[in-house]
């Protein structure tokens, strides 16, 4: 067999193991982030070590199996470069991204190495172990979920919304992987060389799975999943080989998908079903991040810092709607975010992948070959980009949505003529390949070490923080401050701490060396004014820069 043979092998076990720890992966008890450090680790750490492997092979990993993809990666990420050095927003900050989102430089290299990784690995038996994948993660978190909703969770949230979220720290995530799931649920139920039990089981899983969601009281999972079973019947269609049902079905579902869209918006006969208030919030999101990509065009206002933005950026009404001080650090639409982040052209970039996909996906219609898990893997990709439209790259969800745009991608050029011929007889059993070979396990472990280092620093102050602030001890809280990498949200917090403790001038020192570094954040300039010992002149200067960032909010006048 050949070095590819070897390197797919690994990328393909990396993959899986990827898919389900960065899922599940929670550190309640020991940071005080217990959801998205972890998961940015483990992104981190196995993406690099695909794209270590995929290094030993460049030329024929890349240019022959993924020339498209390797093409727009390539500017994705020189475009992500250009935004990192060009931005005045803090390096790290933009490195590892703001503490509860973490979608910084790190994130999007990870996910662009496990982009090319799927591309390289796309095959029918990766097809069906995908599906395989999300409908057992998504079986986890529904079990996880109904522990929640019997409120027997062990683990004590810090959550004021419905308290079940799963792995994932929000009901909407939650009910949004779940709905990912459950079409996973359905392609095994569709697949008729499957045996009873299994199906039967599958059934019954989605019902459950949809249980948790509504119990959830977030509508994304039921919208994901109507829009994955409208994609799965569209195969199911097509496969009749009659175009006036073809014609009939895709009217039919472009006629409800309008209605739907009015309906969220407060109009027409299922308003009263579909429409929620957050709707309306995230339209004064998208206002807000629409109007920073128009006055940053060209590299945004800088990775992961639509947060220090949003209040400069947001309407009068949006300011008046909830209230000054409710805001918000992503502007819940992906497309927006890129946008706003990194500029147009990274928007653009972006659009270039999910046209690819598009074009595959028409090539697979007009093709002779059927195969059930591909097709899944179209449904959910589908309806992870629907998802994205009315949230944020959460990490958790983000990687599902990453793996399978690069599966889709490497349809067909990757498939053999054998596989092509397996596939249009329904089966998808694995394709043998050798052992890893030392060369190919030691790159693999050089290149999971380099991931490891470059993602764990601030997983390592989030967890001395944590640890500081049980012992109660001064210099453990401000040695866990001082740690590197520094977040605007942990400085902020012991200050307040401090201040609460009348330790007034070490408060006063931190929030000082807060607004220098961070000199666009909104609520470090807010901390500083609060502190009692504070000069007159430094506390019109942090008015003064409140003033500047939020010119909208009445409080201030």
């Amino acid at each position: 067999m050949t070095q590819l043979d070897s390197s797919a092998k690994a990328i393909s076990r990396l993959m899986g193991g990827l898919l389900i720890l960065t899922t599940i992966a929670v550190t309640p008890w020991m940071t005080i982030d217990p959801i998205n450090l972890i998961k940015l680790v483990t992104l981190s750490t196995v993406a690099c070590g695909i794209g270590a492997v995929l290094a030993l092979n460049f030329r024929k990993h890349l240019f022959l199996y993924a020339r498209e993809a390797t093409v727009l990666s390539l500017l994705f990420v020189s475009q992500l470069v250009l935004v990192f050095a060009t931005s005045s927003s803090d390096k790290a900050l933009q490195f590892f991204g703001t503490m509860g989102r973490n979608t910084g430089l790190l994130f999007y290299l990870a996910l662009i190495l496990v982009l090319l990784g799927a591309v390289v690995i796309s095959a029918t038996a990766v097809f069906q172990k995908s599906i395989y994948l999300l409908t057992g993660v998504g079986l986890l978190s529904a079990v996880y979920g109904l522990i929640q909703y019997l409120g027997l969770d062990p683990i004590n949230w810090a959550n004021k919304y419905s308290p079940i979220i799963g792995f994932l720290g929000n009901p909407n995530f939650q009910s949004s992987l779940l709905g990912l799931s459950t079409i996973g649920g359905l392609v095994i139920l569709f697949d008729r060389s499957q045996n009873n039990p299994k199906r039967i089981l599958a059934l019954f899983f989605i019902f459950a799975a949809l249980f948790i969601v509504v119990k959830s009281n977030s509508q994304q999972g039921l919208l994901v999943f109507a829009l994955g079973l409208a994609c799965m019947g569209f195969f199911k269609v097509i496969s009749l080989e009659k175009p006036i049902y073809t014609y009939l079905y895709v009217a039919g579902s472009v006629f409800i998908s309008i209605i739907s869209v009015f309906g969220f918006l407060n109009k027409g006969p299922l308003s009263n079903f579909l429409y929620q208030a957050s709707v309306t919030y995230r339209g004064d999101y998208w206002r807000a991040g629409w109007n920073m990509a128009l006055d940053n065009p060209l590299f945004g206002v800088g990775l992961d810092a639509y947060g220090d933005n949003y209040r400069s950026y947001r309407t009068l009404e949006a300011t008046l709607r909830r209230g000054p001080d409710v805001v918000t650090n992503a502007a819940h639409n992906v497309f927006i975010d890129l946008a706003a982040n990194g500029g147009f052209i990274l928007f653009a970039i972006y659009c270039c992948y999910i046209l690819l996909v598009l074009k595959k996906v028409v090539d697979y219609t007009r093709s002779s070959v059927r195969d059930v898990y591909f097709e899944g893997v179209i449904a959910v990709w589908v309806a992870f980009l629907a998802q994205s439209v009315i949230s944020i790259n959460q990490i958790g969800l983000a990687v599902w949505g990453w793996v399978l745009t690069g599966l889709i991608i490497g349809w067909h050029k990757n498939l053999s003529d054998q596989e092509k011929s397996i596939s249009r007889k329904g089966s998808s059993k694995p394709i043998s390949t050798n052992s890893l070979d030392p060369k190919t396990l030691l790159t693999l472990l050089a290149g999971l070490t380099l991931g490891l280092f470059l993602s764990l620093p601030p997983l390592i102050s989030s967890a001395n923080e944590k640890s500081a602030m049980a012992t109660t001890q001064l210099e453990k809280i401000l040695s866990a401050e001082r740690k590197w990498p520094r977040d605007p949200a942990r400085s902020n917090q012991i200050v307040r701490i401090l201040v609460s403790n009348s330790l007034n001038e070490d408060a006063l020192r931190i929030a000082k060396l807060s607004t220098i570094q961070f000199p666009d954040n909104f609520e470090s300039w807010k901390v500083l004014s609060q502190i009692p010992n504070l000069s007159d002149q430094d506390r019109n200067e942090a008015l003064k820069r409140m003033r500047e960032l939020d010119p909208l909010n009445q409080d201030l006048a």
